[in-house]
């Protein structure tokens, strides 16, 4: 049933949907569906954590069958990119609303970091692989990684400036992470970003 609310709020955003459109596609009645999420911004918040949790699902298959974390890390960001391109205009703007609820409730308990976030999963690799920095704190940088995402979202002045998926990848997420890395992983992220520069 999620699976079937977030598509339909990716495609055609979140205000634009009623609980009872909502309702009739899932064939029940609309007090029902009042049973299970008492208003409509908790059926947004599980959708939206549904969402969120299938990603980093999929985040985590990608480090596990990657051969090291930058080839992974690469692999992740054209994913994503290529994802947000399916995404509705109105889709993007109504999910500012409920991302910092969201993020709380799932980063928020050190316990489940690990589960919930594919960030923190790379940086603990790339660092017993020597790719990241061996004195960078795994909790302090992924919680800062966390909220970059939730800054980039709900920025007035990077609103301001409207920039696109590309420009936010090669301006802020490839630069970061390069910071993090070592000498073998610069040449690493050099060869993946640089060389191959596929995500544009």
């Amino acid at each position: 049933m999620l699976k079937r609310i977030s598509e339909k709020f990716r495609r055609m955003g979140i205000k634009s949907i009623t609980m009872d459109s909502l309702a009739s596609e899932l064939g029940m009645s609309k007090r029902t569906l009042y049973e299970m999420f008492r208003q409509k911004d908790d059926l947004v918040l599980e959708a939206i954590r549904y969402m969120i949790v299938k990603e980093n699902d999929e985040m985590l298959k990608i480090i596990e069958q990657s051969s090291h974390v930058v080839e992974a890390l690469y692999f992740i960001m054209k994913g994503k990119k290529e994802m947000r391109e399916t995404f509705s205009d109105s889709f993007q703007k109504d999910i500012k609303k409920y991302l910092p609820a969201i993020q709380e409730s799932l980063f928020a308990d050190r316990q489940k970091l690990q589960k919930y976030s594919a960030s923190f999963v790379l940086l603990e690799k790339g660092k017993k692989a020597a790719i990241f920095r061996p004195e960078i704190n795994i909790e302090l940088v992924d919680s800062f990684i966390q909220e970059m995402i939730t800054i980039i979202h709900s920025s007035p002045r990077i609103k301001a400036i409207k920039p696109n998926e590309t420009e936010i990848l090669h301006h802020i997420f490839i630069p970061y992470f390069r910071g993090l890395c070592t000498g073998k992983g610069v040449e690493l992220m050099d060869k993946f970003f640089v060389e191959i520069n596929e995500i544009k």
